[in-house]
C-alpha cells in the first residue's frame, strides 16, 4: 500500500515488508521521526488553509471544486498514513514487551536452576 503526497517521497519505513526486525531500536527511532514529520506537515497544511483569504463567491468553479477534492483526498491519505504509523508503533511496542517478558522468564528460570 503506497501512499504518495505531492512533494514528498514515499516513506519506506511505514511498509511492514521492509521493516527490519533485527534492528528494533533503529526502527523505533525511524517511526518516531516519521510521526514527528507527519505532525509537522499536518500543522503546515492547517496554516496554509487558514492563511488563504476567504472567497465569498456563490458559485464554485470547477477549479475550486477540483482543488477541494484534491485537498480532501490528500488529507484522508495523511490521516490513513498517520493511523498506519500509530498502529505499527503500537504493534512494535507490544512485540517488544513480549520479547522483554520472554527474556525475563529465561533469566528467572536460569536463576532458579543455579540456586538448586
Amino acid at each position: 500500500m503506497d501512499l504518495y503526497y505531492p512533494g514528498l517521497d514515499v516513506l519506506p519505513t511505514l511498509h511492514e515488508d521492509i521493516i527490519d526486525t533485527d534492528t528494533p531500536h533503529l526502527e523505533t527511532e525511524r517511526l518516531k521521526r516519521d510521526l514527528a514529520a507527519m505532525l509537522a506537515m499536518d500543522a503546515t497544511a492547517a496554516r496554509s488553509i487558514h492563511s488563504q483569504p476567504p472567497q465569498h463567491t456563490a458559485i464554485l468553479s470547477d477549479e475550486t471544486t477540483a482543488g477541494a477534492i484534491k485537498l480532501q483526498s490528500w488529507w484522508r491519505q495523511r490521516a490513513a498514513q498517520h493511523q498506519l504509523a500509530t498502529l505499527m508503533l503500537e504493534k512494535f511496542e507490544a512485540d517488544e514487551a513480549r520479547r522483554r517478558m520472554r527474556e525475563q522468564r529465561l533469566v528467572e528460570d536460569t536463576l532458579q536452576l543455579l540456586d538448586r
